[in-house]
């Protein structure tokens, strides 16, 4: 039997397959030497994993985070626990919420206040401007 060497680069997370919920596309899985892990709570085996990956900079390796769009209530838990665990500051969205008559994202951020799993989030201001919006929570 020969073994063959894995290229790290190639080898997606093995748990990533099984989750389908928390995966925007089956086809798009982060890879092993670049996810991110969030704590594993207790009462679930899985809760370890989000469709999320490390960007490094020349500044450090893990300056940036980059996350497929939520698409369901559970799934916007899961993000916001990651924004909370990473300490995140700003959150960048590259898509639209809907795309004409389509649903592309959910809508992941509260118009006012709303409760995600653990974490409660407010919407403190908001700024729309020719091409974007701005919101601070």
């Amino acid at each position: 039997m020969i073994l063959r060497s894995v290229d790290p680069l190639k080898s997606q997370c093995n748990v990533a397959s099984s989750q389908g919920d928390k995966n925007q596309y089956a086809d798009t899985l982060p890879y092993d030497h670049s996810r991110v892990v969030l704590s594993k709570k207790p009462s679930d085996e899985n809760s370890h994993y989000i469709n999320a990956s490390y960007v490094p900079s020349w500044l450090r390796e893990k300056s940036y985070v980059v996350t497929q769009a939520v698409k369901s209530k559970p799934a916007s838990n899961e993000f916001w626990r990651m924004i909370w665990e990473l300490r995140a500051n700003t959150i960048v969205m590259l898509t639209k919420v809907f795309d004409f008559m389509r649903v592309m994202c959910l809508q992941y951020w509260p118009v006012t206040v709303f409760t995600y799993g653990e974490i409660i989030v407010e919407t403190l201001e908001t700024k729309t401007y020719a091409h974007f919006v701005s919101t601070y929570q």
